[in-house]
């Protein structure tokens, strides 16, 4: 079962059609409210995602920093609520696995055990996690540390974004950890062992190579040849469109690059696409890529670039 978000249920009558489409592709809509669902948003761009990357400044994200919001964190809290009773409804306790993805979900682990104590959870964190320092300008760290900790097994990407978990526990909680065979590392919570695994999150070869052959992305390619022709280096790269993401920065450097090598001006393209996550504001995405477009119009400008 993949559980997935639909924005407001302003349209009711709507509701029961979504299901019964989303089920022919194994997948249950959560309906949220339009506030409840920006306030979830708002909370997860302005508090989680700086701290998870390591930024505590919130005027990163908000020329108006503001105090922590509960408002926003009641959100975060219903939201989680929300998905886990789906959960509830959908699965088989004794048979199937439960997958947790994100900081999006981080007290899931704890709402899904309360009511299926059986149930296997697995939770995994596609972000980094920062230090305790750090970690410990979040005024719910444990709220999220304990919910975190009800999941049979929690992993990350990097073993130092482990390492920074384990020392959170310790410092945070007090809880103690052992290494164990097969490469896991175990922290003992509330009298049960919960596992800690490093996996990467890797990119399958054999699909993006299947992807490049399909005729419209060979369309695509044929045509930015055509378009720059064979003597031009094409740059491309593609990022959320979120400060954290350092676009403008690269723009910078691009066209530091282009300043100290002048050799190379019409004769190498960067290519930036920005996309926007269902989990990010629309607003904040917006300002920024306006920011961006200004620079890379700048960049053409200076140099001659179409």
């Amino acid at each position: 079962v993949h559980v997935t978000d639909y924005g407001d249920q302003r349209e009711k009558s709507w509701s029961d059609q979504i299901r019964d489409l989303l089920l022919d592709y194994d997948c249950i809509p959560v309906f949220l409210a339009e506030d409840l669902y920006n306030n979830f948003v708002s909370f997860c761009d302005r508090f989680l995602w700086p701290i998870f990357h390591s930024v505590v400044m919130s005027f990163v994200y908000d020329d108006n920093p503001r105090p922590f919001d509960l408002q926003q964190w009641a959100a975060y809290q219903t939201v989680n609520q929300k998905f886990s009773e789906v959960v509830w409804a959908s699965c088989r306790e004794d048979q199937d696995m439960v997958w947790i993805h994100d900081i999006y979900l981080l007290l899931m682990p704890m709402l899904v055990g309360r009511k299926l104590r059986t149930a296997n959870v697995g939770l995994f964190l596609h972000t980094p996690f920062p230090s305790s320092d750090l970690y410990k300008c979040l005024p719910v760290r444990e709220e999220l540390l304990k919910g975190m900790l009800c999941a049979d097994l929690v992993g990350f990407q990097f073993f130092e974004y482990e390492r920074h978990f384990l020392t959170c526990c310790k410092r945070i909680l007090g809880l103690d950890y052992h290494f164990k065979k097969g490469g896991f590392v175990s922290v003992d919570y509330l009298g049960r062992e919960v596992a800690l695994r490093v996996g990467h999150a890797c990119m399958h070869y054999d699909y993006s190579m299947q992807k490049m052959q399909e005729p419209a992305v060979v369309e695509r390619a044929q045509a930015l040849r055509d378009h720059y022709g064979d003597n031009v280096i094409v740059y491309a790269s593609v990022d959320r469109c979120d400060r954290l993401s350092g676009i403008g920065l690269k723009f910078r450097a691009w066209r530091l690059f282009l300043e100290q090598h002048s050799n190379v001006v019409g004769r190498a393209v960067l290519r930036q696409h920005a996309y926007v996550p269902k989990t990010h504001s629309v607003t904040l995405a917006y300002k920024l890529a306006s920011e961006l477009t200004q620079i890379a119009e700048a960049i053409n400008e200076q140099f001659g670039c179409e």
